[in-house]
């Protein structure tokens, strides 16, 4: 009996070699697979553009630590850029621009070489009681990306007016 599962185990272990093989020629018998060739699904679209959105937002967060101190020197949210020491030319590869806009909203514009076309985010300071006092917290938004929660969960949509 012994002797009988032997070679029942090593027959099957040579079937499934068997099969494998033939898998793996077949598969390799379609050619390489060229990803740059390939055309863009619409998840792989939303993914990217997820991605310049996250760039953009990582730039512009830098500049909430201006507006944090604005706003601890000073006792109020600043309303514009040259109240925080910087100008409206704007060098960067995806933002077309930041301005604070609406006193202690950072309003962030992407170029249209993103491929989101001047689409704006809004990172908007909120004050706030803490446990130890006042506190500013920040709240994301966009009023042209819809559905922009399911890749950046702590950004909502917002149809507001421009």
């Amino acid at each position: 009996m012994k002797q009988f599962l032997t070679i029942f185990s090593a027959s099957a272990l040579a079937f499934i070699f068997v099969l494998l093989g033939r898998w793996i020629f077949t598969e390799l018998g379609k050619g390489p697979v060229h990803l740059d060739r390939a055309e863009p699904t619409e998840l792989q679209e939303a993914h990217m553009a997820a991605s310049v959105l996250a760039q953009g937002l990582g730039t512009a967060s830098q500049l909430k630590y201006l507006v944090a101190e604005f706003w601890a020197m000073e006792g109020k949210l600043p309303c514009e850029n040259r109240q925080l020491g910087f100008n409206d030319s704007f060098e960067d590869p995806v933002l077309k621009g930041v301005e604070v806009t609406d006193c202690g909203e950072l309003t962030i514009t992407y170029k249209a070489q993103a491929g989101l076309d001047g689409g704006r985010m809004v990172l908007q300071a909120i004050e706030a009681k803490g446990l130890t006092g006042p506190a500013l917290q920040w709240e994301c938004w966009t009023p042209d990306f819809s559905g922009i929660e399911q890749f950046m969960p702590q950004c909502r949509y917002r149809n507001r007016p421009s």
